[in-house]
């Protein structure tokens, strides 16, 4: 556990390079415990996507799928494949995955962040009412306000050209309020 703060610490603090190297040091050290042996090759194969080393990343992620996976390790797996193919620009194929890894996650928080994430997705797709569909739930889950309100722009971007007259009211009712001020422009 301790290896995994000190990593996972790393990684926060944008020391990519150190936090795979943390992570390295696990999958040698810890190589009979599959447990651990999946979640770290998940994170490290996440410190080059976060590298933009996209070669490293596939090869980890692999690998990753020729090895039997513990329920945790595919769980991190899902999240850094989609993170890999969003790095690669094959927003389509991160689809699968990422629904996969909102699945598998817990947070209240952290879920709405990743269905904010497979909205723009979708809508990047050209899939406007799945986009909707997950902006939906983005707002549903109570997220801090300021994804609440983004997730409310974006909605309103692919609501269907049926309910123009209804984006239009919503954006004037968020134009109103006060929590809005700030974001006005």
């Amino acid at each position: 556990h301790a290896w995994f703060l000190m990593a996972d610490a790393q990684f926060q603090r944008g020391e990519f390079i150190e936090a795979a190297s943390t992570y390295n040091y696990m999958l040698r050290l810890y190589s009979t415990q599959p447990d651990i042996v999946c979640v770290a090759k998940a994170r490290l194969a996440r410190c080059y996507v976060a590298l933009e080393w996209a070669y490293d990343a596939e090869d980890v992620l692999g690998k990753m799928k020729r090895d039997s996976t513990t329920r945790l390790g595919q769980a991190e797996r899902d999240n850094t494949e989609a993170a890999y193919r969003i790095l690669t620009q094959q927003y389509k194929e991160a689809i699968p995955s990422l629904r996969s890894a909102i699945k598998h996650t817990k947070g209240r928080t952290e879920r709405a962040r990743l269905n904010f994430l497979l909205g723009q997705l979708y809508r990047e797709a050209g899939d406007n009412q799945l986009a909707y569909k997950a902006l939906g739930k983005v707002r549903k889950a109570s997220p801090p306000y300021e994804m609440s309100f983004n997730a409310s722009i974006l909605q309103t971007e692919v609501m269907p050209k049926s309910k123009v007259s209804q984006m239009i009211s919503r954006l004037k009712r968020m134009a109103k309020s006060d929590k809005n001020k700030d974001y006005l422009d």
